[in-house]
């Protein structure tokens, strides 16, 4: 699946900058000649670089780095998923999607990625996902979920970028 970056809202372009920091910042730090270089110019930093290499795991086995990122990942989906559902639902676009289920996909996301990244339904919402369950794309949110991780075993960060795509485009009809 290929993103296409024209095809998202002006609203979230501060998501995806932020996507995009994290995935750009993760690559140089995977980078040994890069952290070389930083440690020489910020020599301060090297706790920082200590940490986030123990963090990834990064190893060096010949000309090959191997890192696992999954725990940024996880923690930059939960920040974009509250941002998404945040900026939609404070923006002018708010209440004509309101109603919608990629509005309440996106309002389940964020809730969940806001409380300990575990899906938590209130009383009155656990009735609505009994009467009609939440779609968006393969994914449905239905009262089954209750107690269960949201990143990444529900979804994951990168489907963010293909949520927000189908949202701007129901902003561009509007």
């Amino acid at each position: 699946m290929e993103t296409d970056y024209t095809k998202i809202h002006p609203l979230f372009e501060p998501i995806e900058k932020f996507f995009e920091f994290v995935i750009v910042g993760n690559a140089f730090m995977m980078m040994p000649d890069f952290q070389e270089a930083f440690k020489r110019k910020i020599p301060a930093m090297q706790p920082l670089l200590d940490k986030y290499n123990e963090e990834v795991g990064q190893k060096i086995v010949g000309s090959e780095v191997h890192t696992n990122i999954q725990f940024y990942l996880i923690y930059a989906g939960r920040l974009m998923a509250i941002a998404i559902f945040d900026f939609l639902q404070s923006s002018k676009y708010g209440n004509y999607l309101s109603n919608t289920d990629i509005f309440k996909f996106a309002k389940h996301i964020r809730n969940g990625a806001a409380h300990n990244n575990k899906f938590t339904f209130d009383p009155k919402t656990k009735k609505e996902l009994l009467a009609k369950p939440v779609k968006w794309s393969d994914k449905t949110i239905d009262v089954s979920l209750m107690g269960k991780t949201v990143f990444p075993d529900f979804i994951n960060t990168f489907s963010l970028l293909f949520l927000i795509q189908d949202i701007s485009k129901k902003l561009t009809k509007k």
